[in-house]
């Protein structure tokens, strides 16, 4: 039983695991600015700000709207004038 133990224990060692990622100062700081919340919603209302000055540079021009209907009557009518 011991064997066995010392066997897996040798066996599994000589691989080597890397679950991390090396980063750089420049990195972290960049993934830090890229996964702050405070960030994205500051980006989302100047998008939204934006959209809100396209929009009401666009409502200077005029509108035009009409509307065209025709209606035939056939049969007696009686005209009382």
């Amino acid at each position: 039983m011991k064997i066995q133990t010392v066997l897996y224990i040798f066996f599994f060692s000589c691989f080597e695991v890397n679950a991390q990622q090396h980063f750089s100062l420049n990195k972290c700081i960049d993934y830090a600015y890229k996964q702050n919340l405070e960030v994205k919603l500051e980006e989302i209302s100047l998008k939204q700000s934006k959209n809100d000055l396209k929009q009401s540079e666009k409502a200077i021009y005029l509108n035009l709207s009409g509307s065209f209907s025709q209606g035939i009557n056939s049969g007696r009518s009686v005209d009382f004038e």
